[in-house]
């Protein structure tokens, strides 16, 4: 999952125009990653594609071999901004492992929760559960 949120992460910063879009694969220099191979790069793009985490272009024939892009989705917005915070992030990856696991909305539902625990005593804020 630390791969996603980085993904997520870079991809969030591209700036396109309303118009425009991106071909990526594993080696685009948009989404290259130290420590990950561009086959490691380019499978983890096509599971955010079928998550519907990214809005892809609307091509008639795109190369399989990449996986088209003009911009997050609603859904990967909404997990992005839940783990954005580096210590939201930290606090759920460290209570994930601790678990053995888990889905996105897992992961999104643990660091929500830690978002509200936080408005709570830091601000007074109680969200309904």
């Amino acid at each position: 999952m630390v791969l996603i949120r980085e993904l997520l992460l870079r991809l969030d910063a591209i700036e396109i125009d309303g118009t425009g879009g991106l071909l990526l694969t594993g080696s685009s220099p948009e989404v290259a990653i130290e420590g990950y191979r561009d086959e490691v790069i380019h499978y983890h793009l096509h599971l955010l594609d079928d998550g519907g985490f990214l809005m892809p272009l609307r091509i008639k024939k795109q190369p399989s071999i990449s996986v088209s892009f003009r911009g997050l989705s609603w859904s990967g917005h909404e997990f992005l901004d839940s783990v954005r915070r580096k210590d939201v992030w930290d606090h759920t990856n460290a209570i994930m492992r601790r678990a053995g696991g888990g889905t996105f909305e897992i992961a999104k539902a643990v660091a929500v929760a830690y978002i509200s625990e936080q408005l709570s005593s830091q601000f007074g804020i109680a969200l309904k559960k």
